[in-house]
């Protein structure tokens, strides 16, 4: 059981990796023209979590991830027209930073563990609230990555909580649906299931 949750830990990190590296090579290369690859509010939420958790361990892959986090994050405050919106979001990232810390001193529960299923739930919903704002550049290379990092976390801890395993199939219907619903938008010239 052990040597299953360690493989599907590093595919899960790979893809995530991947998924992360992709959105800020679009970034890069296409700019936001045409939409963002990161919703703000999990965008915000991700880097909370990444703060967090170098603070608790600092490890290479950990690093890596906080990187690509705050090149998303930057991108994503270049894509906010005005100062003052741009101030709110700096401060909703801070203070979720400092919730989730203070959650994580204070519970007794692994709150990095179960804050991640709940960031990666917002993240696939947020994708689909703002389905039409998300960037058409590898968008379907970036929603598999996410479902199959999405499917190897469920894979590694589903076992250990109600809360990881309910939270954690949930992010994968959310997944199932965002694909459906892009291609049923990117098939009928921006119209969602025939409206």
């Amino acid at each position: 059981m052990f040597a299953l949750q360690a493989l599907s830990e590093r595919f899960m990190m790979v893809a995530w990796t991947m998924a992360y590296g992709l959105m800020v090579r679009n970034d890069l290369k296409y700019g936001h023209d045409q939409g963002v690859y990161m919703p703000l509010v999990p965008g915000a939420l991700n880097l909370s979590w990444e703060l967090c958790s170098v603070y608790s361990s600092a490890t290479l892959g950990r690093l890596a991830w906080l990187c690509l986090d705050l090149a998303i994050f930057v991108f994503n405050i270049s894509t906010i027209r005005r100062t003052s919106n741009k101030c709110i979001y700096i401060v909703f990232t801070a203070t979720a930073c400092l919730v989730l810390q203070l959650a994580i001193v204070s519970m007794n529960v692994d709150c990095l563990l179960l804050s991640s299923f709940a960031i990666n739930l917002s993240i696939g919903l947020f994708y689909l609230i703002d389905i039409r704002q998300i960037s058409k550049h590898n968008v379907y290379l970036i929603a598999l990555l996410r479902t199959f990092g999405d499917l190897f976390a469920w894979m590694a801890y589903g076992n250990m909580s109600a809360f990881i395993s309910v939270v954690g199939f949930a992010e994968l219907l959310l997944n199932v649906l965002f694909f459906a619903a892009r291609v049923e938008i990117d098939s009928n010239g921006g119209m969602v299931f025939g409206s």
